[in-house]
C-alpha cells in the first residue's frame, strides 16, 4: 500500500505509471488514529507494554464483541539483560548484539545466529548478583495481555510461535473464525489480512526500527504503521487505532498516524535528496569480513584506498569509509563495510572494474558487493 520512495520517484520522473485506489471498499473511512506519548504514561516507563489509553480501548472493544490485533516488532520475552552494577548488557559471544531472554525457552538466545545459554546467576563482566530484565518482546506482551484480559483467548505470532507446519494457517482460521478475541505479534500480522471484526489496532511500540542505523529507518517505519492500521475498519462496525511512541513527533510516526503518506513522501524525499542518499543516487555496499579482527581491517583501509586513489578528477563516486559495520561481529566474523553512491550505477562499476586488479586480498578475508542495498546491518 505504501509504495516504496525508488516507486514513487520514479512516478514523478515518468517512468512508472500511478495506479491509485483513492477509497476503501464502500467507501468505508480510514480508521481515526490515537497516538499517544508514552513518556507521559508512568505505566510504561515503570516496564510494562500497555497504557492507560490501550487498555481502555481493548476494554471497550472486547465488551463491545469486537476482537483486537497488537502489533509489536520485537520477538523474545525481554529483548535485553543488563546488569544493575556495572550498567552492561549480556551479549553473545560469537555477534554484536545483546542477547534476548526468552521464557518459553528458559535461555538467553541471540537473534543472529541462534546460539542459547541458561542466563548465568552473576554478571560475566563484575560477577554482582541480580541481572534485570529491561524491554518488552512479544512474549512479555503475552503475559501482560492474558493477565488484563483474563476472559479472553490471546493468540501470539511469530517466528517463534510459528515454527511447526500449518501453525500460521490454524492460528488465522482460529481468529477469524472468533475463537480468539485478541491477536498480538510481529510483523507478520502487520499487512494482507482481513478481519472484518477488528474493531481496535493497537500499536505497543511504534519506535522499535526509527532508531536503527539505515537510511530506510524511517520509511519502514511509516509503512508498517500505516499497514498495520489498515487491519481495522474494514467493515460497517468500524474502528480504531492506537499507537504508543516516545517519538510522537517525529514525522514518520505522525504523518502514518494521519494516513498522510503524500506528506511523508515529500518530506523524506527531500532529506534524502539533501543527503544525496537513494533514490537521488545509485548505492553499493562493500562488505568485508574475516575471523580475523586485524586482516579485515586492514584490507578494508587498503580497498578504499585503492578506490579514491584511482577516482577520476573531480570524483564520480563518494566513498563513505570504511567501518566497522552496524553489527560489527557476527557469527565469529568481524565486519567492516563502505559506501559507494554516485548519481548512477555506471560510476560505480567503472570505477570497481579499474581498481579490481589492485585490491588487496588476504586468504581469510571475504567480500561481497550488495547493490542497492535494502539494509545497512
Amino acid at each position: 500500500a505504501p509504495p516504496m520512495l525508488e516507486s514513487w520517484l520514479a512516478v514523478e520522473t515518468g517512468g512508472d505509471k500511478l495506479l491509485s485506489l483513492p477509497a476503501r471498499i464502500d467507501d468505508r473511512p480510514m480508521p481515526p488514529v490515537t497516538l499517544v506519548d508514552t513518556r507521559n504514561d508512568r505505566r510504561i516507563r515503570s516496564g510494562v507494554a500497555i497504557g492507560r489509553g490501550l487498555e481502555t480501548f481493548l476494554k471497550q472493544a472486547l465488551n463491545d464483541g469486537g476482537q483486537a490485533i497488537l502489533f509489536l516488532n520485537l520477538r523474545g520475552h525481554s529483548p535485553a539483560v543488563w546488569c544493575r552494577a556495572c550498567g552492561q548488557g549480556m551479549r553473545c559471544g560469537a555477534c554484536d548484539v545483546t542477547l534476548t531472554w526468552h521464557r518459553d525457552r528458559r535461555a538467553v538466545v541471540c537473534h543472529i545466529c541462534d546460539f542459547e545459554a541458561q542466563p548465568p546467576r552473576e554478571c560475566p563482566g563484575c560477577g554482582q548478583v541480580g541481572l534485570k530484565l529491561l524491554g518488552v518482546g512479544t512474549q512479555k506482551l503475552e503475559e501482560e495481555v492474558r493477565k488484563r484480559f483474563p476472559e479472553a483467548k490471546v493468540l501470539r505470532m511469530d517466528s517463534d510461535s510459528m515454527r511447526r507446519p500449518g501453525s500460521h494457517d490454524r492460528a488465522l482460521e482460529q481468529f477469524r473464525s472468533g475463537e480468539a478475541q485478541i491477536l498480538l505479534g510481529t510483523q507478520m500480522i502487520a499487512k494482507g489480512l482481513d478481519f472484518p471484526n477488528v474493531t481496535l489496532v493497537g500499536v505497543v511500540d511504534a519506535d522499535t526500527m526509527l532508531h536503527q542505523p539505515d537510511i530506510r529507518a524511517s520509511e519502514r517505519t511509516f509503512q508498517l504503521i500505516a499497514q498495520v492500521a489498515g487491519r481495522t475498519g474494514r467493515s460497517e462496525r468500524g474502528g480504531r487505532v492506537l499507537v504508543q511512541s516516545a517519538c510522537p513527533d517525529d514525522p514518520a510516526i505522525r504523518m502514518a498516524c494521519e494516513h498522510d503518506y503524500a506528506s511523508f513522501v515529500s518530506h523524506e524525499l527531500a532529506h534524502r535528496r539533501g543527503t544525496r542518499t537513494p533514490p537521488f543516487t545509485s548505492l553499493a555496499r562493500v562488505i568485508l569480513r574475516s575471523p580475523d579482527e586485524r586482516a579485515v581491517a586492514d584490507t578494508a583501509r587498503g580497498t578504499a584506498e585503492v578506490l579514491r586513489r584511482l577516482q577520476p578528477d573531480p570524483p564520480s563516486v563518494w566513498i563513505l569509509g570504511p567501518a566497522p559495520a552496524p553489527i560489527s561481529r557476527m557469527k565469529n566474523y568481524y565486519r567492516f563495510h563502505m559506501q559507494l553512491a554516485a548519481e548512477g550505477p555506471e560510476a560505480i562499476r567503472d570505477l570497481w572494474l579499474s581498481a579490481a586488479s589492485e585490491l588487496p586480498k588476504h586468504p581469510s578475508v571475504e567480500l561481497v558487493i550488495d547493490v542497492d542495498p535494502l539494509n545497512l546491518r
